[in-house]
């Protein structure tokens, strides 16, 4: 690989780590890249899978220092819970029904742009307020988290977004802690489906590796900005990435 596309692709890497840990999406521009470069569909769809790991793991590790995310029931059940749906995803991606998908994003992702952009935030909550949020897992969350990791261990652009929306609607988190326990749930997704495609020998890593190696650069600092700026921040970059998902879904 040329150096000149090598350090771009380095970058790219630090764009998707930063985006998968604070809003989720960071699919939206490594998926496209690899197509431009040719590879296939479904290679470009394992490769992006593999790439976000590096970045989920930095910034959950950074999130996990500054203790806004916690080991409790919650988490455990709810791992288990994206795992199931990972793990089904994984092995379904290529029986999927993309057109019904596409439609399906298409309306969910349009009402989490509304909702975010016209919903009134709680000012009460802040950022130890939302660290010991009770953890209630109603069939909600347990429902729409599962549907949400069938999605994302699959075409998974975008998912991120959606499991971040789950926590703040069901379980009334703030944007800080929705986005920690997304990244930390994704990273378990991410890895389980990168896993499943790595076997199936359709992973390219030319072009993974650099990408991965920038990711987690990305993740980390993407991670220590979420924590330092807060709601403002996480909350447009919701709102960009939605957006983002919204044309380009459109537009294929």
């Amino acid at each position: 690989m040329h150096l000149v596309i090598l350090f771009i692709f380095l970058l790219i890497g630090v764009a998707n780590g930063f985006i998968n840990v604070t809003g989720g999406g960071g699919g939206l521009i490594t998926t496209p890249l690899l197509l431009a470069f040719g590879l296939s569909p479904y290679a470009s769809l394992a490769t992006s899978k593999f790439v976000p790991i590096g970045g989920l793991l930095a910034g959950g590790a950074k999130y996990y220092k500054e203790k806004v995310v916690r080991r409790n029931k919650a988490l455990v059940i709810l791992a288990i819970v994206v795992s199931i749906g990972a793990i089904i995803a994984a092995n379904l991606t290529l029986s999927i029904n993309e057109q019904l998908l596409k439609y399906i994003i298409l309306t969910a992702t349009a009402t989490i742009i509304a909702l975010t952009i016209f919903s009134k935030e709680n000012k009460n909550v802040s950022k130890s307020a939302a660290i010991n949020t009770p953890n209630h897992l109603s069939f909600g969350v347990l429902f729409w988290s599962f549907i949400v990791s069938l999605y994302q261990g699959s075409i998974g652009i975008g998912g991120g977004i959606f499991l971040a929306f789950v926590f703040r609607k069901f379980m009334r988190y703030s944007y800080l802690e929705s986005a920690a326990l997304m990244n930390v749930l994704s990273a378990l997704v991410t890895i389980i489906s990168a896993v499943t495609f790595t076997i199936k020998g359709v992973v390219n890593y030319e072009y993974g590796v650099p990408l991965f190696l920038g990711s987690i650069f990305g993740g980390y600092l993407g991670a220590h900005i979420a924590i330092k700026k807060g709601e403002k921040l996480l909350k447009i970059i919701t709102i960009v990435v939605s957006v983002g998902l919204l044309v380009k879904i459109l537009l294929t």
